[in-house]
């Protein structure tokens, strides 16, 4: 889909994550994530808050991205991980 698989930059938490580490991709960041709530032992610690924040930010970013992609969009959007909040902070879908 064009859809980028690098770990980005400014999801510090996720990408510092114990067995993260920076040496994967974002999809499998994400299924880390998700494994450890979904599949939660007792005598493991439990996840950094912002771990959970920026793997849920992540997956917003790829269905949005999927959607637009399905919508075969190719303009300017807004990105759910940029940390530029203002009004016309906007960039090229990545597949185009």
């Amino acid at each position: 889909m064009g859809i980028p698989t690098e770990l980005p930059g400014n999801l510090g938490a996720l990408t510092a994550a114990p067995a993260v580490g920076g040496h994967i991709d974002g999809p499998r960041a994400f299924t880390w994530t998700r494994n450890r709530l979904v599949h939660f032992e007792v005598d493991r610690p439990g996840i950094d808050p912002n771990v959970l924040l920026d793997a849920w930010r992540l997956g917003s970013w790829y269905c949005e991205l999927t959607i637009l992609r399905m919508l075969e969009f190719n303009g300017r959007y807004r990105s759910r991980l940029s940390d530029q909040r203002w009004s016309g902070n906007v960039e090229n879908v990545p597949w185009h």
